[in-house]
């Protein structure tokens, strides 16, 4: 390891940053939605955001899993 005095030394090129454009009513935002209903344990509304994503996908496999897992508990 070689240690510099330079401010600029060791700055990233890359932004830093990244904008965040989700639709929340597309099959990964509803997906999104219903895992942080069940990291969350919010009783009501666990599996609602999951079924309405595979109502639009019908085989979306991570939406399958967590479904299944709920119904397994």
């Amino acid at each position: 390891m070689n240690y510099s005095t330079h401010p600029q030394k060791g700055v990233l090129n890359r932004p830093s940053i990244h904008p965040v454009i989700l639709n929340w009513n597309s099959v990964q935002g509803l997906y999104l939605k219903g895992k942080r209903n069940i990291r969350q344990r919010t009783p009501s509304d666990r599996s609602e955001n999951l079924i309405a994503a595979l109502g639009k996908i019908r085989n979306y496999f991570p939406a399958l899993t967590g479904l299944s897992m709920l119904m397994y508990r």
